[in-house]
């Protein structure tokens, strides 16, 4: 990969500093905050850059995203997204596991729990991801979203179980896998948990458990205000990062019609104090 890359917001580099190859960058929140949007223009940045991005897609509502930014964000950061954008529609945790060359299926054992089997049966190397990636000498992948891969086979009942962890934890090899052998690195996106019972809860958690915290170094949760005079700004906390304590570190973005921006607390402090 190249030296020296970060992402297009200052504010974020901050937290995440310089990418770095095969490790790993977090960014969640609740639903329609914009976490999906700031990555698709982080792509396309990536892409002004040389990059060649790697999107995969769990989620829905790709092609209105699609169709309302890319043409500006292609004039924003020069993107050739034509020939540097990659998209790959995955619909669960078995596709994306075809996907990267894994032959596997799940199963239930005498005690209820859901394993992930490894099959013997080889997949053909054109059903992956690895023949388009020959002659790309920088990559970036990005998943959208971790959460979703895992809503066919894992229920809302049984999300944060084991089971659910011990799958993460094998796709999370399996990206390793991935970033080893194209030095690249993964952004992906990721569902937070609200607890409605537990209105005091100070950090909503990241949906599905821990798994994700024992791979990923760079977490960012994305907060958006209540207030109605903010409704363009964003929060960035800082959950992980090896440059701050964890939750101790806030900056503020902003939306409009050109996309994310940097901005500050004195931009924030104004919007706050207006009347609605």
């Amino acid at each position: 990969m190249k030296e020296n890359t970060e992402c297009f917001l200052k504010n974020l580099s901050e937290f995440w500093g310089n990418y770095v190859s095969e490790e790993f960058y977090a960014l969640y929140s609740v639903p329609s905050v914009g976490k999906s949007l700031l990555l698709y223009e982080e792509a396309f940045s990536l892409m002004g850059k040389g990059y060649d991005v790697f999107w995969l897609d769990s989620e829905t509502g790709f092609k209105g995203m699609e169709q309302a930014w890319k043409e500006k964000f292609e004039k924003k950061f020069n993107a050739n997204y034509a020939e540097k954008f990659h998209y790959y529609k995955v619909r669960s945790f078995m596709d994306l596991n075809q996907l990267l060359g894994n032959s596997i299926d799940l199963d239930i054992n005498k005690n209820g729990k859901i394993e992930v089997v490894l099959l013997k049966k080889d997949i053909k190397p054109e059903d992956t991801i690895y023949p388009d990636l020959k002659g790309k000498k920088h990559v970036a992948f990005i998943l959208d979203s971790f959460t979703m891969i895992f809503q066919e086979q894992f229920n809302s009942s049984t999300m944060n179980f084991p089971a659910r962890a011990d799958a993460s934890g094998f796709l999370f090899m399996s990206f390793n896998k991935l970033l080893s052998k194209t030095n690249g690195f993964m952004l992906f996106t990721h569902h937070a948990s609200v607890n409605p019972i537990n209105m005091f809860n100070e950090h909503d958690k990241v949906r599905g458990g821990d798994t994700v915290l024992y791979y990923t170094k760079y977490i960012t949760y994305l907060d958006v205000p209540k207030k109605h005079t903010m409704q363009n700004f964003r929060k960035l906390c800082s959950v992980r990062s090896p440059f701050f304590q964890d939750w101790s570190a806030f900056r503020w973005v902003r939306i409009d019609e050109e996309g994310y921006h940097d901005s500050t607390d004195e931009e924030a402090e104004i919007a706050y104090s207006r009347k609605a």
